[in-house]
Parts: structure tokens; sequence; C-alpha cells
């Protein structure tokens, strides 16, 4: 880890195949064009900052992140290990990314958001203030989530269910709907060979993320982008 790094820093490091090499430490950085850095920045090895990203002060970098172009990371962000930033990202002050994370074009984190480990982040998804994202949750794209939101995951026998985007429910590798969730469970929870106790537990989790969104959009605090650019 390079602690207090510059772009003119960097650049002065030896080329190997494409990235910088820092000459005493061996730290790998690739830099695109029109990259500013602000002061108390570090950043570990294997990291890809695209073109035309702003980076603010006080920001950590862990190993193997990459981050693309026109992304804008503001001060105090905490990015840890094997994350994937895409292209137009916003990221607010005082975000903490967890490892093994992506995180989908033109989205937005609020100020004080918490992203935990194995998050996967859609395309054009809006996370507001202070909300946390726990871990092994994918969010669909054009989601739009308030300030002050925890997303709730229930784990059972095997795969955990969360909610993913409004009436839609992902368990594993199936995002389905509410309607859908609720006709199937018990057939697919028979076809993993659950319990009948841990089917009931399963269709217990379903009406839980129904009860929760209701009263999150009730809220204002759970919707999609509007259609058109409404």
């Amino acid at each position: 880890m390079i602690e207090h790094v510059t772009v003119e820093q960097i650049r002065s490091w030896p080329m190997r195949e494409g990235w910088h090499v820092a000459p005493t430490t061996g730290e790998r950085v690739k830099l695109g064009s029109n990259v500013i850095i602000g002061s108390n920045v570090s950043i570990d090895s294997n990291v890809s900052i695209n073109s035309n990203v702003i980076i603010g002060n006080y920001v950590t970098i862990d190993s193997c992140v990459s981050i693309g172009s026109y992304v804008i990371i503001n001060s105090n962000v905490s990015i840890n290990s094997n994350v994937s930033v895409s292209h137009d990202v916003i990221i607010v002050n005082y975000v903490t990314i967890d490892s093994c994370v992506s995180i989908g074009s033109y989205s937005t984190l609020g100020s004080n958001v918490s992203i935990n480990s194995n998050v996967i982040i859609d395309h054009d998804v809006i996370i507001g203030s202070y909300s946390t994202l726990g871990s092994n949750v994918r969010i669909d794209s054009h989601v739009r989530i308030g300030s002050y939101v925890r997303i709730p995951v229930y784990r059972g026998a095997e795969f955990p269910m969360h909610w993913a985007s409004v009436g839609h429910i992902r368990s594993g590798c199936l995002c389905k709907s509410f309607q859908w969730w609720r006709e199937n469970v018990v057939r697919c929870a028979e076809e993993h060979k659950y319990s009948e106790g841990e089917q009931k537990l399963y269709a217990f989790f379903i009406e839980q993320i129904i009860a929760w969104e209701t009263m999150m959009v009730a809220a204002g605090l759970l919707g999609m982008a509007k259609k058109g650019g409404e």
C-alpha cells in the first residue's frame, strides 16, 4: 500500500506491460488520462484507474480494484480488495465498500453508505445516505433506495433470500416476482429436498419481504427509475 500517493508520483514510476510499477515496493497501478487524486490517498497494488476519474481526499483503495472512466469518488471513502466500479459512478463521502463488490454504470452511492462483501449493484442504481446492503445482496437495475434503508437478508437452509427490486425477490440465481415466489416456493424447496419446516420458513421469508416493501414504498424509500426520463 502506497500512502499519500499522487498522480505525478505514479506517472514517474517505470512502465512494465502497461502498469506503472513502484520502484521500491512493487505496487502496480494503471492510470488513465485526466485523473485527479486528492491528498492523503492510499492505493494498493493491481489497481486500475481509467480516464477522467476524480478521487477526493482521505481515500483508501485496496488491491485488485478496477475503476471505470468518469467516476467521482468523494472524500473519506474506503474501497476494499477485488472491487469493480463501472463508468459514470458517483460515490459520495464516507462510503465503505467491502471486498468482492461490483457497482454498475451510472449508479450513485450517497454519503455514509455501507456495502458489505459479495454485493452486486446493477446499472443505474441510486442508494441514499446511511443505507446498508448486507453480504451477498444483488440489486437490480434502475432501483431507487432512499436514506437509512437496510435491505433485509433472510438466511435459511441453503440460499439466502432478499428483496431485489420493486415487486421482485432474489434467492440464489432466481430473481422472480412476488406472485411467482408465492406460487412456487414450496415446489422449489421440495426440489432442493428441504424439510417441511424449511419450506414453511422460506414461505414466511417471502411474506416478510413483501410486507417490508409495502412499508418502504409507502414511506417513499423504495422505487424504480421512471421511464422516458420523466
